[in-house]
């Protein structure tokens, strides 16, 4: 086997099979050939998974030989499932393999337009895949006397995303998991294990409505499958919550709040659903934190902003209270102007630094209270919270004298964050609708004018 050293690491490359070169497809398959050699098991590479359905991630090195390999392709019985190969590398110890895997976690999503990845991993590398954000899906089995585990990726539990949620899900004093619609448990946190009994290892893989959690109304009958909250939660696609009963691994009832929140993918679909739950024979715990968990589990990966969807909960419910107690508030929608030029002229990495850019300049010059989220593309929204209609006025100058210093730089140049925004307060008349369209028809009235400019409701016109 060939000695790779690490500088010789050039880049990853995404490759459907028709679109493989014969040289490349010969270092496929001597990669392949060396990595099974270096472990002992075969003496040659076999073809298994080299046709037209596959998708080839590979690193090559600056001389073009392979360093490193996985291939996917989509699981015919399971639609929007893509069955990953193992992580194949002949450099060890330099991050390569966990780089070729988050490779193949992107290609997964934006090449096969995965919601789901499905991997065998021998039982030694369990590990590296939960570090990833894999759950086991199934116990152990054996396969030609090597023992073997079946992980599943969902990917709201992708790294960057679900990764760092679930770091801060096992370190909360809240009962916690997460299920995909069928029920099935994906990830069961230690609160959860200190307030029912059960360990993750017995939660995980397993459909929650087939364990003996005696799921009871605070009435004390039995929750009927129509009126599961996650039932309601997926249905819906908005949050449940219910006062109920759940059994502990010892045959005792537990009282506690179970919130379940929809997750969606981009499409809006959703693929996972996420429970806090806590006895309410403890202190109130604070319904701000779990707003704030939602917000970090929808959150954007590249602006580090939530979701759409999270975006519209928040306008709902700030809506219900604007007509109970008439507080105004009012509605930002911004768009980066010149992005498709930037992106064709610079490269879509540069884009992709000026909406970070700009992300990080309305979070900055906003108060504690106001919210932000990424509704799409290049577009922005913010929820403006007011004293008085006329507070979006100091609002508007704030945020303009701001959006004329954001730049990025871009190999030595300076390059001006243009935005076009446009603000608009809540009227009595109102749905989130026409809120929404009226601060995106200010927006497309600050487009018209030369430079970063704002029009609101008091804008001279």
């Amino acid at each position: 086997m060939m000695d790779y050293v690490h500088t010789d690491i050039c880049g990853f490359h995404v490759r459907s099979f028709d679109a493989l070169t014969t040289h490349e497809l010969y270092e496929i398959f001597r990669a392949r050939a060396d990595v099974f050699i270096g472990e002992e098991k075969i003496l040659y590479p076999d073809a298994d998974g080299l046709d037209c359905k596959s998708l080839h991630v590979f690193c090559a090195d600056t001389s073009g030989r392979v360093t490193a390999y996985l291939r996917m392709f989509p699981k015919e019985d399971e639609p929007g499932t893509v069955q990953m190969g193992r992580v194949l590398t002949r450099i060890h110890g330099t991050g390569v393999g966990k780089r070729l895997l988050n490779a193949g976690i992107q290609a997964a999503r934006e090449c096969l337009d995965a919601r789901e990845i499905y991997v065998e991993s021998q039982k030694h590398a369990e590990g590296f895949y939960l570090k990833a954000g894999f759950a086991v899906a199934s116990k152990d089995f054996v396969e030609a006397g090597i023992p073997h585990v079946q992980m599943r990726m969902s990917l709201g539990l992708e790294p960057g995303s679900g990764q760092s949620l679930l770091q801060l899900l096992d370190e909360m004093p809240i009962g916690s998991y997460i299920i995909r619609p069928d029920h099935t448990v994906l990830y069961w946190n230690p609160e959860a294990e200190s307030l029912l009994g059960f360990t993750s290892e017995e939660m995980r893989g397993k459909k929650c409505i087939d364990m003996p959690l005696g799921c009871s109304f605070a009435s004390g009958g039995r929750i009927q499958r129509q009126f599961c909250p996650a039932v309601v939660a997926y249905r819906t696609g908005r949050s449940s919550s219910l006062q109920m009963f759940m059994r502990r691994k010892d045959g005792s009832d537990l009282l506690v709040r179970n919130v379940l929140m929809p997750l969606k993918d981009q499409d809006g679909r959703v693929t996972q659903l996420l429970s806090f739950f806590f006895p309410l024979a403890d202190k109130d715990y604070d319904s701000t934190m779990l707003r704030d968990l939602y917000e970090m589990a929808t959150r954007d990966a590249l602006t580090c902003l939530p979701g759409r969807k999270y975006m519209e909960a928040c306008l709902q419910e700030e809506m219900e209270k604007f007509k109970r107690t008439g507080n105004p508030f009012a509605v930002l929608f911004a768009d980066v102007d010149y992005l498709h030029e930037i992106n064709n002229t610079h490269g879509h990495e540069t884009g992709d630094k000026m909406l970070k850019e700009i992300g990080l300049m309305l979070r900055r010059n906003s108060r504690k209270a106001d919210r932000f989220c990424r509704w799409g593309g290049d577009e922005f929204v913010g929820l403006l919270q007011l004293k008085q209609p006329e507070d979006i006025k100091n609002a508007a100058i704030r945020l303009k004298t701001a959006a004329e210093k954001c730049e990025i730089e871009v190999r030595g140049r300076k390059i001006s964050c243009q935005t076009a925004i446009g603000i608009t307060v809540v009227r009595d008349d109102d749905t989130i609708r026409s809120l929404v369209d009226r601060a995106d028809r200010y927006m497309y009235e600050a487009k018209k004018i030369v430079g970063n400019q704002i029009v609101t409701d008091f804008t001279e016109r």
